[in-house]
């Protein structure tokens, strides 16, 4: 088992401390590379609109929803980078966030309050987008395309998300440790059941192997018998023949049309010489009737 010996709560008060107090983003001249990526995508959108005046070409950052979210994900970026953990951005509209704690990437939300996702991946509404006065909600979810919320921060009267940027910062950094451990127990626990997998694999194996191997020894051993009854039979074969040739040269004498003494004895040496050859006891093969 996988040992932790720091505790969640240990880890959370010092990333406290390392990310001490986040400013807020007022300013995106010095955007963060992430955030500054995403300004850059929308000047490019825009200066192509003047030329080719699609919707698609228009920017998509330039509202003042858009620009708090960029604001608030700058924050939080930078609040980050204190505890060397980064944040990624992905899609055109900025959607695909996560925070890379350590080897753990932990996806969280920035959108509009009650915003949908489509196949995973939250996508805002088609232009006009949402006004300054939206409320805005992150929340930062169970595992990566999950849907399920672990914990959520909305607007409202009075409160507004920039004001718990530390609280979320420190809240991702130990959604990433929890997700660590998870994964290390949950792989643990892979590990077990595919080695009991493996094992089993193996034993039904080797009882495959044996039944097999019982079924090649009972093969050979049926070929043995069925050679050894071949080789009675061509003994028996053999006897006969050498009777009958008892049989011809007794009966020669008293025919009319009898053989010469020298073809008969031509034919008597051809014919036992055929009882020789299929004799088992005369060829020697009745000592390999065991031989595989």
């Amino acid at each position: 088992m996988p040992e932790f010996p720091e505790p969640l709560e240990d880890i959370a008060t010092r990333a406290a401390k390392k990310i001490g107090r986040v400013p807020r983003t007022r300013d995106l001249a010095a955007a963060h590379v992430q955030v500054a990526r995403l300004l850059k995508d929308d000047e490019r959108r825009r200066e192509r609109h003047k030329t080719y005046n699609y919707d698609w070409n228009l920017p998509w950052f330039e509202n003042d929803f858009e620009r708090r979210r960029l604001q608030i994900l700058n924050s939080l970026a930078r609040a980050l980078e204190r505890v060397d953990a980064t944040i990624s951005i992905h899609g055109k509209e900025g959607r695909g966030l996560f925070a890379e704690i350590g080897h753990t990437s932990v996806e969280f939300t920035l959108d509009a309050r009650g915003a949908k996702p489509i196949h995973g991946v939250y996508h805002p509404p088609p232009l006009p987008k949402y006004e300054r006065s939206t409320l805005l909600q992150l929340q930062i979810m169970t595992a990566r395309a999950s849907g399920i919320a672990r914990e959520t921060w909305t607007d409202s009267t009075g409160d507004r998300i920039e004001r718990h940027l530390h609280e979320i910062a420190v809240a991702l950094v130990v959604h990433g440790e929890r997700l660590y451990r998870e994964r290390a127990i949950s792989r643990r626990a892979w590990v077990i059941q595919r080695k009991a997998e493996i094992l089993e694999q193996r034993r039904e194996d080797e009882l495959e192997r044996q039944r097999k191997e019982r079924e090649r020894r009972a093969r050979l051993e049926q070929a043995r018998v069925d050679r050894l009854l071949n080789q009675a039979k061509a003994l028996r074969q053999a006897d006969q023949i050498r009777a009958y040739v008892a049989g011809v040269q007794a009966r020669e004498a008293q025919l009319a049309n009898a053989l010469t003494e020298a073809a008969l004895a031509e034919w008597t040496d051809w014919a036992l010489a055929q009882a020789d050859r299929i004799d088992p006891v005369k060829n020697g093969s009745y000592r390999a009737v065991q031989a595989d």
